[in-house]
């Protein structure tokens, strides 16, 4: 599936020209977050490009700041939703493993989908130990696991961890931020050979590998460029794009987060001041928490969970529906591009 990224589009104009752009060429995912502060623009580019809600799939993340039990993720969720102008999002995902504890956040996340608030539920910058960590806690896995995947950062125990446990790979930065193109390069001479651009041959290896792609630009030629695909590579070129892989990041904070272990996501938020008054509402949200710590797991795996798997609890019956959920996510982009 190809979808539009939006980190880096300016809210004010630039992110919702970029979103209307991009529906009107045929994308039909749309990928924002709350730290990104554009999550206006995108609904405004949604209503720009006249299309009905339902019509677009709609991905925000948790910001770091919001991670915590159910109260603290209900009302990020909720401030996102009233700025996306929607009473849903498609897919809300963890942003990042930090900000307190993941398997009180996860939690949370599984309860506000069997609330309808989000139809489907994931992560990003989760990197194969936590992914598997967290499935090992008795949780249900990750519906979609969103990083940065691209022909020069490929993403191998990640992406063979995903496939085990049948979680979806939505490729961030498929284009490597554009700083590896080159008519020089090894894959500018492939891109010249298949008579191609560099960027629809990455977009392209990435696709057959079976990962939702999420391209951003503001360039109005770039975002319509990058939409049509009437080519396919051959196994021996897939071989070729394979073989570039040099382990390239091009956020080094995202790819730090790929590498955290698992004690540390699960460490509470570390002490703020007595008064909080530079943290604003989030050192709010981490006073509470800290007056709740030693009773967080407990709480995450009996209010979190049982919801989310039908009274189960979040141990027992969380990893169960794990392989199902690539499957699952993929009937929900049935029609898309």
């Amino acid at each position: 599936c190809l979808g539009f990224g939006t980190r880096g589009l300016k809210p004010g104009g630039e992110c919702r020209d970029a979103v209307r752009v991009a529906l009107r060429a045929g994308y039909r995912l749309v990928d924002t977050a709350a730290s990104y502060a554009n999550e206006e623009d995108v609904a405004q580019g949604i209503r720009a490009a006249c299309l009905k809600r339902e019509d677009v799939f709609l991905v925000t993340k948790l910001a770091p700041a919001d991670h915590g039990d159910i109260d603290d993720v209900r009302e990020a969720l909720e401030a996102s939703l009233r700025r996306l102008d929607t009473s849903y999002i498609d897919l809300y995902l963890i942003q990042t493993p930090k900000g307190g504890s993941v398997l009180d956040t996860w939690d949370a996340m599984l309860q506000l989908r069997s609330a309808g608030l989000a139809r489907a539920v994931g992560v990003s910058n989760f990197g194969p130990q936590l992914l598997a960590a967290l499935v090992a806690e008795g949780r249900e896995a990750p519906e979609v696991a969103q990083a940065e995947v691209h022909f020069a950062g490929q993403q191998r125990p990640f992406a063979t961890q995903c496939s085990r446990a049948g979680i979806a790979v939505m490729a961030a930065a498929p284009l490597a931020g554009g700083r590896l193109f080159g008519a020089r390069t090894e894959l500018g001479g492939l891109a010249a050979r298949k008579g191609r651009t560099e960027a629809e041959v990455a977009l392209r290896w990435a696709l057959q590998r079976g990962f939702v792609v999420t391209p951003r630009s503001k360039d109005p030629k770039r975002i319509e460029a990058n939409a049509p695909f009437g080519f396919w590579l051959t196994p021996r070129d897939m071989a070729d794009v394979e073989a570039l892989d040099r382990g390239f990041a091009s956020s080094t904070s995202a790819a730090k987060a790929m590498q955290m272990p698992w004690e540390a996501a699960i460490e509470e938020l570390s002490e703020v001041s007595d008064d909080g008054a530079d943290e604003g509402k989030g050192g709010q949200r981490r006073r509470r928490r800290r007056k709740r710590k030693g009773k967080g797991k407990g709480k995450g795996q009996g209010k979190g969970a049982g919801a989310a798997s039908g009274g189960g609890g979040a141990k027992g019956g969380g990893g169960g529906r794990g392989g199902g959920s690539a499957a699952r996510w993929s009937d929900m982009l049935t029609g898309l591009r």
